[in-house]
């Protein structure tokens, strides 16, 4: 399956429309975003393997959560990168719910929980990385 278009533009401007920050919970992060030239929103995300690979409904997911398990084996830390593209109206029913969702006075981070859940599903797999962490190499085994 080819990469989203996004990936092999030259230099592209984006202007950050909500950022979804990174929690223990969700163990991913997601960005949403306008491409400046074109108008299209796209949304990124990155995090653990299980966090994103079952939010995937396209590319290499299989494929992918076999090399992840392998950089684990060999003791490196993985990331795994998602994207798709979403509708103004998605980008106006989503935000209208997370600001909902924020003025909740009785279990907000649920509710925000929630309306990232529906924003963080749907991708298409871009890929993983394995990086070693020199840090950990350093600590001492226990």
């Amino acid at each position: 399956m080819p990469l989203p278009t996004l990936f092999l533009s030259p230099l592209r401007r984006f202007a950050i429309l909500a950022e979804l920050e990174f929690d223990s919970f969700r163990k991913c992060m997601t960005v949403v975003a306008r491409d400046l030239r074109s108008g299209v929103i796209h949304v990124l995300t990155k995090g653990a393997e299980v966090a994103v690979l079952p939010s995937c409904v396209a590319g290499r997911v299989d494929e992918t959560a076999r090399v992840v398990d392998s950089f684990a084996a060999d003791g490196l830390r993985t990331l795994v990168f998602a994207a798709k593209t979403i509708s103004e109206d998605e980008l106006r029913h989503f935000q209208g719910e997370l600001e909902r969702a924020r003025q909740s006075i009785v279990n907000r981070n649920k509710f925000v929980r929630e309306v990232y859940k529906a924003m963080e599903a749907g991708f298409t797999l871009v890929g993983a990385t394995g990086i070693e962490d020199r840090w950990e190499f350093r600590t001492k085994h226990t």
